[in-house]
């Protein structure tokens, strides 16, 4: 019997094979956990290298949106303007936070050479307004012989805007040769008290008379106008005319052609010669008038478009330069009233009128590409701070006006702490166009209460400008104390209360509260306060003077017909050019000119040729040859000429008082020669009365006295010295100048009252005669020079408006001079629509240009202006919904194209991005769209 029977087969083979097995999956499993470490691993490394790759692409995105959001267009310009974004090499652009909890910094680098980027510079005049008023010296200030009451100015203010209360304000550097006039004017005084002045934003302002009626409300210095002439020299170079002979400016600033062009042609929509309202009609029933370049002498040719004749008419004038010269005007008729005195004081010739609120007047580039709706952003900060209480002192209440960590602090145990800002513009000085919708207003209020406990929570009030009231039903403020230490911030909606564009650009006023409870100190930080605005406009349609059916009541769009530097595909544009007295008088209607991109001229819309240089002044002395009867003077023709013999008066207790009025003063007979007159366009500088008389006893007479009439003119009543004898001769001198202030009064022929009166005893009064010294300075002639003739008559006339004793003085058109560009007031016979806009420079250094803001679609001029003199309103009704005139931003005419580069950990994200900013081909025809031409990236 065996004891251990044989193995067969497998048996007894299970136990190594289970350990074999075990062996194996031990390892098997070893390995297993180090490749599923591994992976784990780069699992982790994958999803940081994704998230490094989606934080980097975010701060591109980012800086996409940045760029894309400069209304401006300077953000990445090739011209050095951005300098966080220089061509040739990068430079830190933006930093892009909060993506993927990193924090991202990207580089900016412009390409100036690619397609469709960088591109040469157009001309801008680096100026928002230059007037060119002669400088007399330093502002009276008040008092004198001249001005016996309280006038401030000398002679001819460079800018005027008579107003009570009425904001105005100008965006850009600010030059004005003379002085500036804000004031409302009575009794010869300037009420300052109720006047507004005007503001300038970003911008220098140099004032070389007085300053005390501009100021400089950000970013700008308001410079201290000379006291005296020697203090002139810093100031001459900046205020020199920029297109003057010894100016290194001047070829920029000439006029586009050196002789009268070729006539234009008017034809219709069919190609029709035509000269007065078209019988040819659009489908619409639009009467078009289509304008070529060329000369245009017949100013009654031009209104008989555009002076109610025609209603509903567009004249386009197409691109190129325009001459107006007129010879001639509107003629008088039983229908129409602006060529009468008491309408348009006789300013008929030469003068193109628009009176039809349904005329179009049109000059540039059709807007062949429709500009569809626009949304835009902007913050609006207060330019002016007020009645502060127990916040910090006036040095630093600024703060509030802007959010940038600088705070306005109150440290206060009890009572309220306030602050009331107001003026609220963007810091560019734009504002919402007159015809947006609003969609959200925000105010963000960002502060700190450190001990909330102690203080009650913040409040504030909106009141609209012009606005008796605060709005009611507004969300609230909350406390903020964040741990920690820093700021907090609100954002409530206000749209209810400030809902059109007007109630945003003339400015509401905001109140700031906060008050004190308990025991203890409390500290409020308020950092700023301002509005976040969120609107669009309605977009423009495209029309093209060879699509009649684009051609209706309400397409083109007025302003918005013409293209200008923001609009896609711009490449014409108009320069009209006016020469002799040639002017336009818009009393109701819609006027609109669009420049030309230039790299070698300024981009002129309106100029006003330069006048000659003024003849030299004349003076003359003019004689009596009569007098009037009712004289009691014995022998009265004895006291005409002096040195001829005296008229005698003898005074005693039964005679009293004796005159005579001496009459007919002419330079040699009466009535005056022509070739004597003075010229009806002459410019009065000084006209006196040099009495010549005698007293037997200074003690038995009273002072003399001096009556001077023209026609129904009456000059103030003057009183003379008392002379024992002749030997002073002329020792009275009397200034009438302020009174026969045209040639008219001293034609007509003046009647001058000697008076003299008894004191006591029988004394003697003899009058030797009288002299009327003379000097006016004639304009230039209206003849041609050079092949173009110069400004000339009633539009160089100065001065436009003038700053007198009487409250009459202070008046556009005085004496008789006119305006290049005139815009009819209320008063005048102005209506609503009065739209004027120039999508380019305005060049008329010796002309006046009379623009009342307060009734006008602004901004005027959206590339500078150069006049002799700006009347922006007199006894103005409203604030003007936005600034007047803007100096030229953009930076370039052509695309922005850059490299944006983002680096986060290894990965990197770099974008060759184009902003189609005016050729919107590469965005696929889409106006402000973005074409991204390559998107690397590298890990």
């Amino acid at each position: 019997m065996r004891i251990h029977p044989r193995r067969r087969d497998e048996q007894g083979a299970a136990l190594p094979v289970a350990l074999a097995v075990l062996i194996v999956c031990s390892i098997v499993t070893a390995l297993l956990t180090q490749y599923t470490s591994n992976g784990l691993l780069a699992g982790t490394k994958l999803a940081d290298q994704r998230s490094n790759e989606y934080a980097a692409s975010g701060g591109v995105d980012s800086a996409i949106k940045y760029l894309q959001s400069d209304a401006l267009l300077k953000r990445g310009a090739a011209d050095g303007s951005d300098s966080s974004c220089p061509a040739g090499s990068a430079a830190a652009f933006v930093a892009a936070s909060g993506i993927n909890g990193e924090g991202v910094q990207v580089t900016c680098q412009s390409d100036p050479s690619g397609a469709g980027s960088g591109g040469a510079l157009t001309k801008s005049p680096g100026f928002a307004v230059l007037t060119t008023a002669p400088y007399h010296g330093a502002a009276p200030g008040g008092g004198g012989s001249s001005f016996p009451n309280c006038d401030n100015l000398n002679d001819e203010a460079g800018i005027a805007q008579v107003q009570n209360d009425k904001l105005l304000t100008v965006h850009g550097n600010v030059y004005v040769n003379s002085d500036v006039d804000s004031d409302i004017w009575a009794n010869g005084c300037p009420q300052t008290s109720t006047a507004e002045h005007i503001q300038v934003v970003n911008g220098d302002a140099i004032v070389r008379e007085s300053n005390h009626d501009l100021d400089v409300a950000t970013a700008g210095h308001l410079h201290a106008a000379p006291v005296s002439n020697t203090q002139v020299a810093p100031y001459a170079t900046r205020l020199l005319d920029p297109g003057s002979d010894t100016s290194a400016t001047k070829a920029e600033w000439t006029a586009p052609f050196d002789a009268p062009p070729a006539a234009g042609t008017i034809t219709d929509i069919n190609g029709s010669t035509i000269s007065s309202c078209p019988s040819a009609r659009t489908p619409t029933n639009v009467p078009f008038v289509h304008f070529t370049a060329g000369t245009y002498s017949d100013a009654s040719v031009l209104s008989n478009f555009t002076d109610g004749d025609c209603p509903g008419a567009l004249l386009w004038f197409a691109p190129g330069a325009y001459y107006f010269d007129f010879a001639n005007g509107p003629a008088a008729s039983t229908s129409k009233t602006y060529c009468t005195a008491t309408v348009d004081a006789g300013q008929c010739a030469h003068q193109w009128l628009i009176d039809d609120k349904t005329v179009r007047v049109v000059g540039g580039q059709e807007n062949a590409t429709a500009v569809a709706r626009e949304s835009q952003e902007n913050t609006f900060a207060a330019q002016r701070v007020s009645n502060v209480s127990v916040f910090n002192s006036a040095a630093t209440n600024n703060a509030a006006t802007v959010i940038d960590g600088v705070t306005n602090n109150a440290s206060y145990t009890s009572g309220t702490a306030t602050i009331t800002l107001s003026n609220f513009l963007t810091q560019t000085g734009t504002a919402i166009p007159p015809d947006a919708t609003i969609d959200h207003v925000y105010l963000r209020v960002v502060h700190r209460e450190d001990t909330p406990a102690l203080a009650t929570t913040p409040t504030y009030s909106i009141t609209p400008a012009g606005a008796s009231s605060a709005c009611t039903g507004l969300p609230g403020l909350t406390m903020q104390a964040p741990a920690g230490g820093g700021l907090g911030q609100d954002r409530v909606e206000v749209t209810s209360c400030l809902n059109t564009a007007a109630a945003i650009d003339l400015g509401p006023t905001i109140k700031y509260s906060v008050g004190h409870t308990g025991s203890g100190t409390e500290n409020e930080h308020l950092d700023g306060l301002v509005l976040v605005v969120d609107y669009h406009t309605a977009g423009r349609p495209a029309w093209s003077a060879t699509a009649p059916a684009t051609i209706t009541p309400s397409s083109p769009a007025v302003p918005g017909a013409c293209r200008h530097e923001t609009d896609a595909g711009w490449s014409h544009g108009d320069e009209f050019v006016f020469g002799g007295d040639s002017r336009v008088f818009l009393k109701t209607g819609r006027f609109e000119v669009c420049d030309e991109p230039s790299t070698t001229k300024q981009e002129i819309t309106l100029m006003g040729l330069r006048a000659a240089p003024a003849p030299s002044a004349v003076g003359t002395t003019w004689t009596p040859t009569s007098y009037l009867a009712g004289t009691t003077f014995t022998n009265p023709a004895n006291g005409e000429a002096v040195g001829g013999g005296t008229a005698t008066a003898a005074l005693s207790t039964t005679t009293t008082s004796r005159s005579i009025t001496l009459t007919q003063f002419t330079p040699t007979t009466w009535p005056v020669p022509a070739a004597n007159l003075v010229p009806t366009d002459a410019i009065i500088n000084k006209v006196e009365l040099d009495v010549t008389h005698s007293d037997s006893s200074t003690s038995q007479l009273n002072a003399p006295t001096l009556a001077v009439t023209s026609g129904t003119t009456s000059c103030s009543p003057a009183t003379l010295a008392r002379h024992t004898n002749l030997t002073a001769a002329g020792a009275d001198l009397v200034d009438l100048t302020s009174c026969l202030n045209t040639p008219a009064l001293l034609n007509a022929g003046i009647n001058a009252q000697f008076t003299t009166t008894r004191a006591s005893s029988s004394p003697t009064e003899t009058l030797d005669g009288m002299q009327l010294k003379v000097t006016y300075t004639p304009q230039p002639p209206c003849t041609p020079t050079g092949g173009l003739t110069p400004g000339c008559g009633c539009t160089t006339k100065a001065p436009y408006y003038h700053g007198g004793d009487a409250t009459a003085d202070h008046a556009p058109a005085y004496n008789g001079a006119c305006a290049l560009f005139r815009v009819a007031s209320d008063t005048a016979g102005g209506q609503f629509p009065r739209v004027v806009t120039f999508w380019g420079t305005v060049y008329a250094p010796s002309a006046a240009l009379d623009m009342p803001v307060d009734v006008l679609t602004v901004p005027v001029f959206n590339r500078g202006v150069v006049a002799r003199m700006l009347m922006l309103g007199y006894n103005v009704a409203n604030n003007a919904v936005v600034p007047i005139t803007t100096d030229v931003l953009l930076a370039s005419l052509s695309n922005r194209r850059v490299t944006l580069t983002a680096t986060e950990g290894n990965s990197k994200v770099t974008a060759d991005v184009e902003f189609c900013d005016y050729d919107a081909t590469p965005c696929g025809g889409q106006p402000q769209g973005v074409k991204i031409w390559s998107w690397k990236v590298q890990r």
